[in-house]
């Protein structure tokens, strides 16, 4: 089981919820609809527990690019 959220957003609070689920995250760096820091903040939250987790932040791209 893994999971690959793609513009995804959640709150870093509940990390413990999926800290042992592999993660593959993206998002674009031009997405004017769910801020990319968002996804940054779980990502830096999950690294902390999970070394099982990867990101790939989309050069310019906007919310439906990935």
């Amino acid at each position: 089981m893994a999971i690959v959220p793609i513009a995804g957003s959640g709150s870093s609070k509940h990390v413990d919820l999926i800290k042992n689920i592999p993660t593959w995250a993206f998002h674009g760096s031009a997405d004017d609809i769910t801020s990319i820091e968002v996804s940054k903040n779980m990502v830096n939250a999950l690294k902390e527990k999970n070394k099982n987790i990867k990101v790939t932040i989309i050069k310019n791209g906007n919310h439906e690019s990935s």
